[in-house]
């Protein structure tokens, strides 16, 4: 399957809880997602954000150091700074940006573009070319619109 890579416009301050949203709504739609990091603080981070950013609900997840460990882990969402480790994860949500060699083996793949850092903004311009030179599908996804129109990656209508 050819992997698909949505470009998720956001800003400093709101990325990790797009990130969060992002990590929810695929696994509503059943998805078993891995979120990439850079560095062991962050995963810690992240994994604080995931236990309080919604109070309704709550997205079982955990740390992952090893590959082994990975594959045996019975929680839908798994945070970790080796993509190695990934598990039988078929979505890549991105804290920070990975090879894109290492993405092919994930049919959904979220990046996210900080629009007030031009820095970051450029270097996604340019992974989304290379992405695309590549073959991969890639989409572009306006601030907030995932939230504001209720759709699902795939495009279908996600009930409340």
């Amino acid at each position: 399957m050819t992997p698909q890579m949505f470009f998720v416009e956001t800003s400093i301050k709101e990325q990790r809880r797009d990130l969060c949203r992002w990590v929810e709504r695929l696994v509503d739609e059943g998805h078993r997602v891995f979120i990439f990091t850079g560095s062991t603080v962050s995963a810690q981070q992240l994994d604080g954000l995931l236990w309080s950013f919604s109070k309704p609900s709550f997205i079982p997840h955990r740390i992952v150091t090893h590959a082994e460990k990975a594959s045996m882990a019975m929680e839908p969402v798994l945070i970790g700074l080796d993509l190695s480790g990934r598990g039988r994860c078929g979505a890549l949500v991105c804290d920070d940006t990975p090879d894109l060699e290492a993405c092919t083996a994930f049919e959904i793949i979220v990046h996210f573009v900080p629009m007030d850092d031009p820095n970051k903004r450029e270097a996604s311009r340019r992974l989304w070319a290379k992405a695309k030179s590549r073959g991969m599908v890639v989409r572009h996804v306006p601030m907030a619109s995932l939230a504001r129109t209720g759709r699902s990656t795939t495009g279908r209508s996600l009930s409340p």
